[in-house]
């Protein structure tokens, strides 16, 4: 594992890595969507490699027309 494998953001800066709001990232937990967390103590991390994961799995190739 590399050190990026370890790495845990919090909320706020996965929002950043995603582009997207906290309160996106909030929703989706409490719905069982989004990219996997971690829940340590009462915090909640998002290591990297989930997130591009995430990324990676939302890719879609343009439809012909």
């Amino acid at each position: 594992m590399s050190g990026d494998d370890l790495k845990l953001l919090n909320t706020a800066e996965a929002a950043v890595y995603l582009r997207m709001a906290t309160q996106t990232l909030a929703k989706w937990r409490s719905q069982g969507r989004g990219p996997s967390f971690v829940r340590l103590g009462g915090s909640v991390f998002y290591r990297v490699p989930e997130l591009e994961q995430y990324i990676t799995a939302g890719i879609t190739a343009p439809e012909k027309k």
